[in-house]
């Protein structure tokens, strides 16, 4: 009987510490998200790992969003590279920590997919793409993240995402929520005008209207 009592005391004060500990890193990843936004990315830039890994999905997400915002921000060209290839690390870091607990979270597998950009893998960033394509095919704000990323790959845009790239373009295109997205990759990117107004073009005449008028509206 003793015995049974001094292990169940030793596991209670296991099972306490691992709390105290997930609490603890759960409450600094906390901390870290309620920041001003741009504060936030500051400190994802700053270092490797200045940022707790939550070991809650939810909190994970949170953390994620920033990185995707970041690394395609019109703003990241001019971080210095060491800033970029930090703050690649760190997103890395934090979207395969997701994906091992929820692999097809598609918020973690662009934000690794933009790492891998940053980080000059060209061979693996398409294959980056093509699963975050499979993991949210029907998520406009999403494929609007994917479509700017595949376009920033030039001639390095290979299959497998190569080919579900006019699908995000028509996903984009198709519902009227996602048209403001597209007008502005767009008018964003001159060279792709081609490639856009193609798949316009295969589109009823009432959708082709509204993207117009949703670029109208960008201009």
């Amino acid at each position: 009987m003793p015995v049974t009592r001094i292990f169940l005391a030793l596991l209670a004060l296991c099972i306490a510490a691992l709390s105290f500990s997930f609490g603890r890193t759960g409450l600094a990843s906390l901390r870290h998200i309620q920041l001003p936004y741009f504060v936030q990315l500051q400190s994802l830039r700053q270092s490797e790992k200045t940022i707790p890994s939550p070991r809650s999905i939810r909190y994970r997400s949170a953390l994620v969003i920033p990185c995707i915002e970041d690394q395609q921000s019109p703003e990241a060209q001019f971080f210095p590279q060491a800033d970029r290839l930090a703050l690649a690390r760190t997103c890395s870091q934090i979207a395969a920590e997701t994906l091992t607990q929820s692999p097809t979270d598609s918020l973690a597998r662009l934000a690794l997919a933009n790492a891998i950009f940053v980080q000059n893998d060209m061979v693996q960033v398409n294959e980056a793409l093509n699963l975050a394509q499979k993991t949210a095919p029907n998520e406009g704000w999403l494929a609007a993240y994917r479509v700017e990323l595949a376009f920033s790959l030039g001639p390095a845009l290979t299959p497998p995402y190569a080919l579900a790239l006019d699908r995000d373009i028509s996903l984009l295109l198709s519902g009227y929520r996602n048209q403001p997205y597209l007008a502005r990759i767009y008018l964003d990117w001159p060279d792709q005008k081609k490639r856009i107004l193609f798949l316009v073009e295969q589109h009823p005449p009432d959708i082709q209207r509204a993207f117009l008028a949703a670029v109208q509206a960008a201009i």
